[in-house]
């Protein structure tokens, strides 16, 4: 029983191997799959004799282009107007603005009050804790928090002790209309938001600019800079569109799950999910991204396949370039970001973005590309089309299947 266990194992391992040597000797076959998931058949094991197997492998296959050019496309183009740049300011504004405590000043709209209400209304007992602003609406049947800082508005914070308020509603008030009320009431605390003043010290407090109008024109070219990176984008997509749709080929499932487990992971990552927890949430959300991993892979070889030819290579002046623009982006020094991308795999993934970028210009320029002005842009998915430098360095492979025979030490490769 034991020595059928050990020649199991020892032939799985040898088969395995053997395939991997095929495939090495194969510069045209690329498996798309892991080892330990291709479908590995043998025949019994007989000392002195050779095995015989046969191997099902997921492999990458060359894409073949018909066609690549001609296509009509429109590019849409948002214009950054001065109202939008004023929003964006006005985020930043908020973001900045602070909560401070009141002790003195008189009671005003916006101020947030907290407050301890007691009273007796047509001699029922009457309790509440709240903390709301002034000048709010009420938002149920009770207004007494309500008619409280309607009847404090105007007065001096620092005087709002002991107080104690007798009214008698009119008809207007709801389903205390009529009734003789007393109440008295604890102020807690009285907090107001400070919203900072759209100035030089502003802009400074941002990190961001030393005087406001630089912080402008910072904003303003942060939103043109997002706004054609969107209408690319939008281009490039439906520019891969047209191309699929006249060079339609299938994948592999074992390529798109694993494009699938790839980008939800580096979503998770980039949510700051801590790796250990990624696992439970991963699988449900792997399933829904399949039909979009389909596309990203399709995508990334028609880019391969265009590139490699049309013999599309990186340059040095094409790094130096990427370094440069990367620097103004982050406004650091060109020197950091060459040693952040200083190793290998990272340097190689640069590399491999820089070519799809430049495969993806040469096809822009083999069509029409007509300009539309919109006042937004078409909407678009997370997932559509998206070339990041953590690509699968496999290149996001393709499927087919390799049947091996290995008799008498002979190999042969069926696609």
């Amino acid at each position: 029983m034991f020595k059928k266990h050990v020649e199991k194992d020892l032939s799985s391992e040898l088969t395995r191997e053997a395939v991997v040597e095929i495939l090495k000797n194969e510069e045209e076959i690329k498996a798309a799959s892991n080892p330990e998931d291709w479908e590995i058949e043998y025949e019994g094991v007989e000392k002195g004799k050779p095995l015989d197997f046969s191997a099902k492998v997921e492999i990458i296959p060359e894409v073949e282009l018909d066609n690549y050019s001609g296509y009509d496309l429109v590019k849409y183009v948002v214009p950054v107007e001065e109202e939008l740049i004023n929003k964006e300011i006005s985020k930043l504004q908020e973001q900045y603005s602070a909560a401070v405590t009141l002790d003195e000043g008189e009671l005003k709209d916006g101020d947030l009050v907290s407050m301890d209400i007691m009273a007796r209304i047509e001699g029922e007992p009457y309790t509440k804790n709240v903390e709301i602003a002034v000048g709010d609406e009420p938002t149920d049947e009770d207004i007494i928090p309500y008619f409280v800082l309607e009847e404090l508005k105007g007065k001096e914070i620092s005087e709002l002790d002991d107080i104690e308020i007798k009214h008698k509603f009119g008809d207007d008030g709801g389903i205390y209309s009529g009734k003789e009320t007393e109440i008295f009431v604890d102020i807690n605390k009285v907090t107001s938001v400070k919203t900072p003043e759209l100035d030089d010290d502003f802009a400074k407090d941002t990190g961001m600019a030393d005087t406001f109008d630089e912080l402008k024109e910072k904003i303003d070219k942060r939103i043109k800079d997002r706004n054609k990176n969107q209408s690319n984008t939008l281009l490039e997509k439906e520019l891969l569109k047209n191309i699929l749709a006249e060079n339609e080929f299938e994948v592999g499932p074992a390529l798109i799950k694993r494009q699938a487990e790839m980008k939800v992971n580096q979503t998770l990552m980039s949510m700051g999910m801590p790796y250990d927890q990624i696992g439970q949430y991963a699988d449900a959300l792997v399933d829904k991204y399949q039909d979009q991993a389909a596309v990203d892979i399709k995508n990334n070889l028609i880019l391969e396949a265009v590139a490699k030819k049309e013999n599309i290579e990186v340059t040095e002046e094409d790094f130096e370039a990427k370094f440069q623009e990367l620097a103004e982006e982050s406004e650091k020094n060109i020197d950091r970001i060459k040693a952040d991308y200083k190793d290998e795999k990272s340097k190689e993934n640069l590399e491999y973005y820089i070519k799809m970028q430049k495969t993806l210009d040469l096809l822009k320029s083999k069509s029409a590309i007509k300009e539309e002005k919109v006042d937004e842009f078409p909407e678009i998915h997370d997932h559509d089309h998206d070339h990041d430098h953590d690509h699968d360095h496999d290149h996001n492979e393709e499927t087919e299947e390799t049947n091996t025979k290995n008799n008498d030490n002979t190999e042969e490769t069926k696609e």
